[in-house]
């Protein structure tokens, strides 16, 4: 079970990063090519930069990543806690999908939580 759930660590922190490094790169192309745009002339009619300047700090505003990570853990720690209730064979998958259906539903509260703040705050 230990060896099951290190790796199962390993591969999850190793997606992460370089999912990480992928948006980092993303947002980075994404950015240059802005200024590229308005360093040049060529740039975006003044209605939609303004739009999109109003646009940006609303998304920010939105974005709790403590909230998402903490529901994340906390659900991870209850699926934990629900595992040791169960008699499973130490090769058994039930653990393992008790803590991905938990920290799936860390997510999907975090979802919604948001999702209702977004329909609250006024344009």
């Amino acid at each position: 079970m230990n060896e099951g759930l290190a790796v199962l660590s390993v591969i999850g922190i190793i997606t992460y990063g370089i999912i990480t490094i992928i948006r980092l790169i993303i947002e980075y192309k994404l950015k240059r090519r802005l200024i590229d745009k308005a360093e040049v002339g060529v740039g975006l009619s003044t209605a939609l930069e303004e739009s999109m300047r109003s646009a940006v700090p609303k998304i920010e505003q939105l974005n709790y990543p403590t909230l998402k990570w903490g529901l994340v853990f906390l659900f991870a720690g209850i699926g934990l806690i629900i595992t040791e209730f169960f008699n499973h064979d130490y090769r058994s998958p039930l653990p393992f999908g008790i803590l991905s259906a938990c920290v799936a539903l860390g997510f999907l509260i975090y979802y919604f939580l948001m999702k209702k703040e977004m329909e609250k705050k006024p344009d």
